[in-house]
């Protein structure tokens, strides 16, 4: 969907994907942060974030995953927030080869 959105060579859905990619990080890492700090508001806010930022670039397990983390939070109970963020964790790295490999591919078709 969004490589139709911008122009033919890809540009726009490469600076989508540089920019999630960017930026997942540090909110992966506020994530762990608010759990280290019992701050179950700021992994649910933080959640959230990754959850709508993934949907927008098409990773619906990421999503998927920053959904489960953020319904964890709003129960109250930390328990299995620490294996649910390691399974976000690992679809972030699941979707950034992906979307790497997408732009790549889209790269080449225009080349």
């Amino acid at each position: 969907m969004l490589r139709r959105l911008g122009p033919p060579d890809g540009s726009f859905l490469a600076e989508i994907v540089d920019t999630f990619v960017a930026n997942a990080p540090d909110h992966l890492a506020a994530v762990a942060s608010a759990l280290a700090a019992g701050d179950l508001v700021g992994v649910g806010q933080e959640a959230h974030y990754l959850k709508g930022q993934a949907a927008t670039v098409g990773a619906t397990a990421m999503a998927c995953a920053a959904a489960d983390v953020e319904a964890t939070t709003a129960t109250g109970d930390p328990g299995g927030l620490s294996t649910s963020l390691v399974v976000l964790t690992d679809e972030y790295h699941r979707a950034e080869a992906a979307l790497r490999a997408s732009v790549r591919a889209g790269a080449a078709a225009v080349d």
